[in-house]
């Protein structure tokens, strides 16, 4: 049950239906860090694959707290800072 009383729908059933918002919140987080058309493309197939891992544990995850786009917006930003670690590494003094 979400926070509201209803009953959520199957994770990948929300996935699907999500799935121009999560293409949306992509683009913008692509953009915002000046990645190039490929690097952009690869963090996108990348944060697909990482929201479908586990039978979907990221939207099981959703308590309905917050409209499913906010959650999600604060999911992809973290994902793409998994994402620039596993590339880059991590900075240490």
């Amino acid at each position: 049950m979400t926070a509201n009383g209803e009953t959520p729908p199957p994770p990948e059933e929300l996935f699907l239906t999500c799935l121009p918002v999560i293409d949306r919140l992509i683009g913008i987080i692509s953009r915002r860090n000046a990645l190039s058309a490929s690097d952009a493309d690869e963090f996108a197939a990348w944060a697909r694959a990482r929201l479908m891992d586990n039978d979907y544990a990221i939207f099981r995850k959703f308590g309905g707290r917050s409209s499913i786009a906010t959650y999600l917006a604060v999911v992809l930003s973290n994902l793409f800072r998994d994402w620039r670690n596993s590339l880059w590494g991590r900075w240490r003094p």
